[in-house]
């Protein structure tokens, strides 16, 4: 059976050969959202006055756990920090947007107060997602709303 192979340079092609799988990550490899991570991030901190540049971003919180680096953002800042304010603040940044494929991811997020957006695939296609605010078909321009 001839295999198809995405990648041309010759090492890259040598690993794709040797690989039985490989795996992408989408948050800012394949989708490069770092951007709107970063605003939501700000909107979430409006209220407190603080808005992280783009140093601060890539130096203090690419990479890491929204809860993490907000409990960081705040005590560098001396603001006083308990565990519910970070779960909080991380509810307000993942208010802007959440989309799942599968039906613990929506009633994970249901769980968190986020609301989500399912966009069931090939394997999660007959799941219920009754946690979840809609359900779409794709996630192409012309995306259809089946459930609300």
């Amino acid at each position: 059976m001839k295999r198809n192979f995405y990648f041309k340079e010759p090492f890259l092609r040598m690993l794709q050969e040797q690989a039985f799988l490989m795996v992408f990550d989408m948050n800012g490899l394949i989708i490069d959202d770092e951007v709107i991570q970063r605003r939501s991030v700000n909107d979430a901190l409006k209220a407190l006055y603080i808005e992280l540049s783009e140093r601060e971003w890539i130096e203090d919180c690419v990479g890491r756990r929204a809860a993490v680096y907000l409990q960081s953002t705040l005590q560098q800042r001396s603001i006083p920090v308990d565990r519910e304010m970070i779960s909080e603040l991380v509810a307000e940044k993942n208010r802007r947007y959440h989309f799942e494929d599968s039906e613990q991811g929506a009633a994970a997020c249901f769980g968190a107060g986020i609301p989500c957006i399912a966009v069931p695939k090939r394997y999660t296609i007959n799941q219920v997602f009754s946690r979840a605010r809609c359900i779409v078909d794709n996630l192409t321009q012309e995306a259809k709303v089946h459930k609300k």
